[in-house]
């Protein structure tokens, strides 16, 4: 009688420990591992986007670093804190992919976060600068939301952040627009029944409307799982560092595929996958993909332009170049000999010359990237971000120009159209 009672004793305690651990491992995860929902959402309109009121984390690497990043999104779906809308105020709008966005970073070290600051310090009272960027989107999904939020933001001006390490390939994959007889068009896409399903899927497996789903602790678990299949589905596949040669030839391959698929076939459907290195573009800027996909892109910031330049408010075009083209010793390395026409500025060069043509703007990262402190402007190990020090870098620049009054102008927002780059 006395072992069953010991037995039952035993159980019970192993029960209230593991009871206990549960409710510790649960109040771990509300504070170091917040998932509050799906960080982005397929819409009808954009592709996808990010989901207001959301919470998640971004865990860098070990080479860089290892933090885990808190990623919050406001009730405009951006990062940062709840935007202050109220007339009187200078306010700018920064509209980008994830250079902006900045998810890898905590939120003081993002760009936006860091211009509003030095802007501050600088004079501008009363300034307030909006992160509008989201991770993945291509300049087309950035007009969209321009076009569709500047009546609710009114901003005083607009920095557009151009990665032209891929965003002239996102114009393909997005298929929003097109040329046609040498005039920009609205496309009439379709979304891939598998594109909305994965972001449906990942809605519901994180909605805490499930009952399971109001543990945080699980959540964290499914995010986990979540974010290893992410890892394995990601890029054009193998290691740039291991076989460079194949892999440049690879990337080329996958950029023209792309072209084919949608400008020759008239292939309209939308399946979101890999964005890597728009390697036509930086090799093989003579080919017919590469021409295509510069003049869609000019057509496209010139469309931009002139919608803001209707409502008065000035725009500055902010062009990063891709760590590849801009870093001394980038693992992914192209061979001169191979590719004649590569130019390590071509690719910037050819987005400041459209910006050039079109009166817009500018400032070309390039030469104040390129150099032997490139490699410290970035993260490491398959994250090709700027990191903070870039992001600073960028933003000093930045504000340098709006505090001259070259963009925002003493006589008017559109006083200073050909504004360039700042001294290096």
């Amino acid at each position: 009688m006395g072992a069953a009672k010991d037995r039952v004793k035993t159980v019970l305690l192993f029960v209230a420990s593991c009871a206990i651990a549960l409710i510790v491992a649960e109040l771990v995860a509300r504070i170091f591992l917040p998932v509050e929902g799906s960080a982005y959402v397929y819409d009808e309109r954009y592709i996808y986007t990010s989901a207001p009121h959301t919470r998640t984390w971004f865990t860098r690497s070990p080479a860089n670093g290892g933090q885990r990043v808190l990623v919050e999104f406001n009730a405009l779906g951006y990062r940062g804190e709840e935007p202050d809308l109220s007339p009187g105020r200078v306010r700018i709008a920064v509209y980008g992919d994830s250079f902006i966005d900045g998810g890898y970073s905590p939120l003081a070290e993002t760009f936006a976060a860091q211009l509003e600051e030095m802007l501050s310090a600088g004079g501008m009272s009363r300034v307030q600068v909006l992160n509008a960027g989201t991770g993945g989107y291509g300049p087309d999904q950035l007009s969209l939301r321009i076009e569709d939020e500047i009546d609710l933001l009114q901003p005083s001006a607009i920095v557009l952040s151009v990665f032209t390490g891929n965003d002239f390939g996102d114009l393909l994959r997005n298929k929003m627009y097109r040329r046609e007889d040498g005039e920009l068009v609205v496309n009439r896409l379709r979304t891939s029944e598998e594109t909305r399903a994965r972001f449906e899927d990942k809605r519901r497996l994180f909605s805490a409307e499930r009952p399971w789903n109001r543990s945080m602790l699980l959540r964290a678990l499914m995010k986990l799982h979540w974010d290893r299949r992410e890892v394995r589905d990601r890029g054009d596949g193998g290691d740039p560092a291991a076989s460079n040669p194949r892999y440049m030839a690879r990337l080329l391959r996958a950029r023209q595929r792309e072209y084919r698929k949608y400008v020759l076939e008239g292939n309209n459907e939308v399946r979101l996958g890999s964005d890597g290195y728009d390697a036509d573009v930086a090799l093989l800027p003579d080919s017919e993909s590469a021409r295509y996909k510069l003049a869609l892109m000019a057509q496209l910031l010139a469309r931009i332009d002139r919608f803001l330049a209707d409502r008065g408010i000035p725009l500055l075009l902010l062009i990063v170049p891709s760590p590849i083209d801009a870093c001394d010793g980038h693992p992914l390395r192209v061979d001169g000999a191979a590719y004649p026409s590569y130019s390590r500025s071509g690719p910037t060069s050819a987005l400041e010359d459209a910006a050039k043509r079109h009166g817009i703007p500018y400032l070309n990262l390039f030469p104040h990237f390129h150099g032997e402190r490139c490699p410290s402007l970035f993260f490491r190990a398959g994250n090709d971000h700027w990191n903070a020090r870039g992001q600073a870098l960028a933003a000093g620049l930045v504000a340098e120009l709006l505090l001259s009054g070259e963009i925002l102008g003493r006589e008017g927002p559109r006083s200073a159209r050909s504004a360039g780059s700042p001294r290096p």
